[in-house]
């Protein structure tokens, strides 16, 4: 595929990048792709508050995409996506 390399350059903040490359860091460089912000040795670390905050935003994101429309093919999907999302929070509690 021609040009589709970096595209998340184009809709993703840098910040969520560096958070991005940070988590994922270890498998981003055993597979060969170059980290851009959170170099090898420099990446955030994240403690439990942390990852409450980014849970709280999630769960905003996937609220707002949840209240726009959804083309009537994937409807069946959703509705089973939701099922097995609530079926794992039961048994995965929230931090």
């Amino acid at each position: 595929m021609k040009q589709n390399s970096r595209k998340f350059l184009k809709g993703a903040l840098e910040n969520d990048i560096r958070i991005f490359e940070s988590v994922a860091g270890n498998s981003l460089d055993n597979l060969g792709y170059e980290r851009l912000f959170a170099k090898e040795g420099r990446k955030l670390n994240f403690g439990p508050d942390d990852i409450r905050r980014f849970d709280i935003e999630n769960q905003k994101l996937k609220d707002e995409v949840s209240n726009t429309s959804i083309p009537p093919t994937w409807v069946g999907v959703t509705a089973k996506t939701t099922s097995l999302r609530k079926s794992w929070r039961a048994k995965n509690p929230v931090l």
